[in-house]
């Protein structure tokens, strides 16, 4: 029997530490997200410019819409 509750209050302890762990990781992130929210927007919009350019030196459609409607099916 003491066996037993020493193990439920080992699996307690593990389970709160990956539990705040789990929390301080996502709330980090989330809360850096919050306040940096306009740095990360200007960089993936810098990222997102890169890229397009980067496809039309490779000419190769940009958007998703385009990409689709090339590789759709051909009906005749």
């Amino acid at each position: 029997m003491m066996m037993m509750r020493a193990r439920v209050g080992w699996r307690l302890k593990v389970l709160s530490w990956w539990g705040c762990s789990w929390l301080g990781i996502f709330g980090g992130f989330g809360a850096a997200g919050y306040l940096y929210k306009d740095q990360v927007n200007a960089f993936l919009n810098q990222f997102l410019t890169l890229i397009e350019v980067l496809l039309l030196l490779l000419q190769l459609p940009a958007t998703a819409t385009a990409l689709a409607t090339t590789m759709a099916p051909c009906y005749c």
